[in-house]
């Protein structure tokens, strides 16, 4: 039990001090990649000359803004660092677990995704990769201390009020460790399986979901009473919520499937061709995942 009289030397010592109980949540993850970014930083030995520094500037600034434009704040938080971007909706709370809420932060991946790869071939380069997996994350430490959590109490007219020098320089944050991504399981698998890349199969610019998604998704149909559909159309495997005949929540529509063992783990994970969203018939529209290829 944590005693509220007890003396700290600052809050990150307080802070610390009440994290006390486990605590994790179902999450989705996507993590999605630029390819070929890193061939001109190795060729260059590390030393841009300033064509290269502009090259690069504007194709982080055109793909980050595209993320920026798809964020819902309501469903997502959004990871930008360097060439990657994380991006993660908690389907734990109950305002969130609604199949057709899950469909569109899953629309979001896929419009960001399409976007992303669209100015890229304009742009006449590779494109991104994009892994989409079903996890839990723990909270297991605050996050983001700022430079006032650093100020020792005793150097304070009020312990319990911010530092001058934290009102003199805005408060800046210290540390960057976002609780959507502490101990995120779903996270970790989409980061993993999008640099395996071409090695295990998962080739090229395009949109890959891990079993762990499909497995949600019957969970998830189980839990509100909706259909799962399973089915094989064209050639493609098939997997849909339906809240109706023809109209989906969400759904996937894949043309490949890969088997992953990589360090005993082993998992599918299946290479997306369509995606059906929730507020279109099956027959009347989806997203085509290899337009821009």
């Amino acid at each position: 039990m944590t005693n509220n009289n007890k003396p700290y030397w600052n809050n990150i010592d307080k802070k610390f001090d009440k994290l006390n109980n486990l605590h994790s949540k179902k999450v989705l993850c996507l993590w999605s990649d630029l390819l070929g970014f890193g061939k001109d930083l190795f060729e260059s030995q590390w030393e841009l000359d300033n064509d290269q520094k502009r090259a690069i500037f504007e194709r982080l600034r055109t793909a980050h803004k595209i993320v920026y434009e798809n964020t819902s704040p309501f469903l997502d938080i959004s990871l930008v660092l360097n060439d990657g971007v994380g991006k993660v909706c908690n389907v734990d709370s109950e305002s969130r677990t609604h199949p057709d809420e899950v469909g569109i932060f899953i629309r979001g991946c896929v419009i960001t995704h399409l976007e992303i790869n669209r100015i890229e071939i304009i742009n006449q380069l590779p494109g991104c990769r994009s892994v989409l997996s079903f996890g839990e994350s723990i909270d297991y430490i605050f996050e983001n201390p700022t430079l006032d959590d650093y100020v020792l109490n005793y150097t304070k007219e009020d312990a319990n009020k911010r530092s001058k020098i934290a009102e003199a320089t805005g408060n800046p944050v210290a540390v960057y460790n976002p609780s959507p991504f502490q101990m995120n399981t779903a996270f970790s698998k989409s980061f993993i399986l999008e640099g395996l890349g071409s090695k295990q199969g998962l080739e090229g610019s395009n949109f890959f979901v891990e079993q762990s998604v499909i497995d949600y998704m019957k969970w998830l149909s189980d839990k509100h009473k909706l259909c799962f559909q399973e089915t094989e159309e064209d050639g493609l495997y098939c997997v849909r919520i339906l809240k109706a005949e023809c109209f989906p929540s969400f759904g996937f529509e894949f043309d490949k499937v890969i088997d992953i063992d990589y360090k005993g783990w082993q998992t599918k994970v299946y290479r997306v061709s369509h995606f059906n969203p929730h507020d279109e018939k099956i027959t009347d529209f989806k997203y085509n995942l290899f337009e821009c290829l």
